[in-house]
């Protein structure tokens, strides 16, 4: 399966999620993993959505993405 993990918090502890940990457990399991940060050069998550193709969307604050959480194609699962 490919993952769309949306989060900057690398090296960080997050009560949600940790982030880095979560990305090599996926990788370990033999999934494609991308993380999208959100960060300047990264183009948009709708961009990224549309390059990568994921089949999960992973992220800890949904509400933060909006409208382009709430219209990812039905094909993709959501999980917060």
């Amino acid at each position: 399966m490919r993952f769309l993990v949306v989060g900057d918090r690398s090296g960080k502890y997050n009560s949600h999620l940790h982030f880095d940990f979560f990305e090599k457990e996926l990788r370990a399991l033999g999934h494609d993993v991308l993380r999208w940060r959100g960060q300047k050069g990264e183009g948009s998550f709708v961009r990224a959505v549309d390059s990568f193709g994921p089949d999960v969307v992973v992220d800890h604050k949904p509400w933060a993405l909006g409208r382009d959480w709430m219209e990812l194609p039905a094909s993709v699962k959501r999980v917060a």
